[in-house]
């Protein structure tokens, strides 16, 4: 005992304990240690595997599968993956000062890149629905700039809070001499465990709403919506670092660094194989799915949200439709003016096969037909005229919408593209220079195409849509129209009520933005006036609510029901399937619903409707009937059309009902109906026309039909 002598720090005695003996030094050596070497292996394979990815991706950069979703943010996150497995080494090794520093930053910096990343692409595909809707104050934070400012902005973060810690307290090396008996750790001490868990509970914020965001826009129809696969990876991401943690502080030594080391490469793993795994089987080993032909078939994807775009690989898109059977009229021409019209006031799905349907227009309207025929008219006329635009002729192209919002903004794009499948940022058109567009009727289907014409810098005149949203000139700097703005239609019914004495109204909007939007304006004019909005009513698709809605009308005191909002096939016909209570109620219809939807008033006290004012012009009205009936066209749409004016009706003798006994339709002569022009349409053509006329400067004597026309690129009107 007189002998016994206290061993070194770095010694410990031997079993016998009759020396000291130096204690061995435990770190994750490159020497023979299996834990090194697994790491290793698995490092430079997974960080060949990324750069192979990364160079298939540019390889095949301009196919639609890799633009799509933002290639650009798919490029920066394959780099921060081959980054992040590169990390592995700066754990490897004896520690030093310069490795301890750099381990947790550098793994921190490139993993916030990547989820930064991820979360951008799922941002961007959530936003860019949105913004699909009318009046929507998504439409604003649409573009490239936002997803590269946000992956900036959250990097930027990390990078920060990085930067503070290693100033205030950088990690540094140390020499754990008590953790394990007859064992010298060399280990980084973090310096500062608050700052090291504010780098892992950033990461872990940034996963978490990329999981949420990506889980909830999973569903988003997209043909390569990568929303479901980035869930699973940020599932397998979280997952994985949840249970690091305490792995982690359980741990010591090398196996600490072990585990994170696996932490690293195993959810680096799941960001890679879950994301882009499957559009390397596409790329390599489905090619006929990497085409635009795959991609568009009877859909189609396009960038309607920003002028800042100008790629298929932008994150901002809305899905279009082709019907079955396209509505169109064609004409060449040195200039072209491309019309989208609503001439079928509905359309419905029909099944195509086991999983798929096609789009049917139904329900065409002959009032609806004068307006396109009033704009053929128009060109036919500025045509004959020697002195407007001399030496030039006018073309059209002109589509149906069916009152769909897919459709009208498919039928845009197509007079854009030219004939065959719509390419995006393409044109087949061949001869004949776009001009702008007419169109359409609706502020639900005029309002994508003035998106879409945004981007590409198209001037469009709007004969009937009245959404104060489409008035916004920096949001729509194209777009123009000749019908009034709701905003002042509502001043207008606010005025009414007061002057009619009325104390409290009943608004029934669509439920939609546009509804609830200008319902609440509409509700705010009337207020200024001195009456007062007993209840708003939104009318659904679910016909449960809807009854339960009409029956809070039935019940009301209030003297007026007053519809605003764009216009709506539920909102009528739930107005029209009211059989009680309604005939002490009057009815106030704003422009924007027309004339069509006035079948069912006569069940209500009186219908007041605001119409434009109609000055005929007698010559121009003849002319105009005289040209509906010289019309000898054989399409499948007048034949449509035609199809709801029998020829021939008999009369049942039991029931007195008239039933059609025969398949013969009337012509347009056979009518008897007296066709006048639509002045809305009319006037629309010719504005266009003037001002073409003006920026064109064409003299009336010069006679050279080639001189160079440039109609596009910026706004005429």
């Amino acid at each position: 005992m007189e002998n016994c002598l206290k061993c070194e720090d770095t010694e410990w005695p031997n079993q016998e304990k009759t020396l000291c003996i130096e204690k061995q030094i435990e770190f994750l050596s490159y020497a023979g240690d299996p834990l090194t070497l697994i790491s290793i292996i698995s490092s430079i394979i997974l960080f060949i595997i990324a750069a192979v990815i990364l160079g298939i991706f540019i390889s095949f950069r301009d196919t639609p599968v890799v633009r799509a979703n933002n290639h650009t943010l798919s490029f920066i996150l394959l780099v921060s993956i081959k980054l992040s497995f590169l990390s592995v080494f700066l754990f490897l090794g004896r520690p030093v000062d310069i490795t301890c520093m750099l381990r947790q930053t550098s793994f921190g910096i490139t993993f916030s890149i990547a989820v930064s990343c991820v979360l951008a692409k799922t941002l961007m595909v959530s936003i860019a629905f949105k913004a699909t809707k009318p009046g929507s104050p998504w439409r604003k934070w649409v573009g490239v700039k936002l997803a590269n400012g946000h992956v900036f902005i959250c990097s930027l973060i990390q990078f920060l809070i990085s930067v503070i810690w290693l100033v205030i307290a950088p990690p540094y090396v140390e020499k754990n001499f008590r953790s394990e008996p007859g064992k010298i750790i060399i280990q980084c001490n973090e310096g500062s465990a608050i700052a090291f868990y504010i780098v892992l509970s950033y990461m872990g914020l940034l996963a978490s709403v990329s999981f949420i965001v990506a889980f909830l826009a999973r569903s988003l129809p997209d043909s390569f919506n990568e929303a479901k696969y980035i869930t699973f990876s940020m599932l397998l991401f979280c997952s994985v670092w949840i249970t690091m943690i305490p792995a982690y502080l359980s741990t010591k030594g090398k196996y600490m660094v072990a585990v994170e080391i696996f932490a690293i490469i195993s959810s680096s793993c799941g960001l890679l194989f879950c994301i882009f795994l499957p559009k390397c089987y596409i790329i390599l080993f489905k090619p006929e799915m990497n085409s635009k032909q795959y991609l568009l078939g009877k859909s189609v994807w396009v960038t309607p949200c920003s002028t800042e775009l100008s790629g298929s690989d932008s994150p901002c898109r809305g899905h279009i439709t082709k019907p079955e059977y396209e509505y169109k009229y064609i004409q060449d021409g040195d200039i072209i003016i491309g019309g989208v019209f609503t001439v079928h006031n509905n359309m419905k799905y029909v099944y195509n096969g086991p999983v798929t349907s096609l789009p049917v227009c139904t329900e065409p309207s002959l009032d609806l037909y004068k307006q396109i025929r009033t704009f053929l008219f128009a060109i036919d006329e500025i045509n004959r005229n020697p002195d407007l635009l001399p030496n030039i002729t006018l073309g059209y192209r002109v589509y149906d919408s069916c009152g769909d919002p897919r459709l009208a903004i498919g039928s845009a794009l197509q007079i854009l593209s030219g004939p065959g499948n719509v390419v995006p940022n393409y044109s087949c058109r061949g001869k004949g220079e776009i001009a702008g567009f007419i169109g359409d009727q609706s502020s639900l289907t005029s309002l994508p195409i003035a998106q879409l014409l945004g981007v590409y810098g198209y001037s469009q005149i709007s004969y009937g849509a009245t959404d104060p949203t489409l008035s916004d000139r920096e949001m729509f700097p194209y777009y123009f129209s000749t019908g009034l703005s709701d905003d002042i239609q509502h001043i207008a019914v606010a005025e009414l009520v007061e002057q009619l004495g009325w104390t409290w109204v009943i608004i029934v909007a669509p439920d939609n933005d546009s509804g609830e939007k200008q319902s609440r304006n509409l509700q705010n004019e009337i207020s200024k006036h001195g009456a007062c909005v007993d209840i708003i009513i939104f009318i659904t698709e679910d016909a449960d609510t809807n009854k339960r809605n009409l029956e809070r009308i039935r019940i009301s005191t209030a003297e007026v029901i007053v519809l605003c909002g764009t216009p709506s096939d539920s909102v009528h016909l739930s107005l029209c399937a009211q059989e009680s209570g309604i005939h002490e109620k009057t009815v106030v219809v704003t422009l924007s619903w027309g004339e069509t939807y006035n079948s069912c008033y006569l069940l209500y006290n009186a219908s007041l409707m605001y119409i434009y004012p109609n000055y005929p012009i007698e010559l121009l009205d003849t002319q105009f009937h005289d040209y509906i009936l010289s019309v000898t066209e054989d399409t499948t749409f007048l034949k449509e059309l035609l199809s709801h004016y029998p020829s021939c009706w008999e009369q049942e003798n039991i029931n007195k009902t008239y039933f059609m006994n025969c398949t013969e339709s009337k012509t347009l002569k056979e009518l008897e109906v007296y066709f006048r022009h639509n002045a809305e349409v009319y006037r629309s053509v010719y504005t266009m026309v003037h001002a073409l006329h003006t920026k064109l400067s064409v003299s009336v004597t010069h006679r050279d039909k080639y001189i160079p026309i440039n109609t596009h690129g910026e706004q005429f009107l």
